[in-house]
């Protein structure tokens, strides 16, 4: 008697914001989660889903399943056929019982709009405090002068 694998087959509903705790992924971040081989296996593009791409060629699912999980930020690219690709920064995490994967990506462009506004802001105080300074300096430091009394 011959058994045959069985084979199963269906669709995992993903809700990127399950793995956020309804917090946001910045702008523009998205989660989704692949196998063992590197197959999507849940993503927020059902469609995307449905054709089952294989992903191990991105650095980001490359990285990840080489090895355990280190905890550091992955380079990586984008995947979606409708966007063009561009630079992320990849975070994720491994469900061993599962051997899944589970990605969050973030563009770069959108990490580093951050951190040039936050320089932009701090520079801006910098410079407001220098003015401010100099200006007090000036005030503190003008001649005085002593007016005589009218003649009578």
């Amino acid at each position: 008697m011959l058994l045959s694998k069985p084979k199963i087959a269906g669709s995992l509903t993903f809700n990127p914001d399950q793995l956020s705790g309804g917090r946001p992924v910045g702008e523009t971040g998205y989660a989704y989660i692949v196998d063992g081989t590197g197959r999507l296996i849940a993503d927020r593009d059902e469609k995307l889903v449905l054709r089952g791409p294989d992903l191990s060629a991105l650095p980001q699912v490359a990285a990840a399943l080489a090895g355990p999980p280190s905890g550091k930020l992955v380079d990586g690219k984008t995947f979606d056929a409708g966007v063009p690709v561009e630079a992320v920064l990849s975070a994720y995490a491994a469900i061993p019982a599962l051997n899944w994967r589970v990605f969050v990506d973030l563009p770069t462009a959108e990490t580093s709009a951050s951190f040039w506004g936050a320089v932009i802001r701090g520079a801006s105080l910098l410079g407001l405090s220098l003015v401010a300074a100099v200006l007090a300096i000036l005030l503190a430091v003008r001649p005085v002068t002593i007016s005589r009394p009218a003649a009578a």
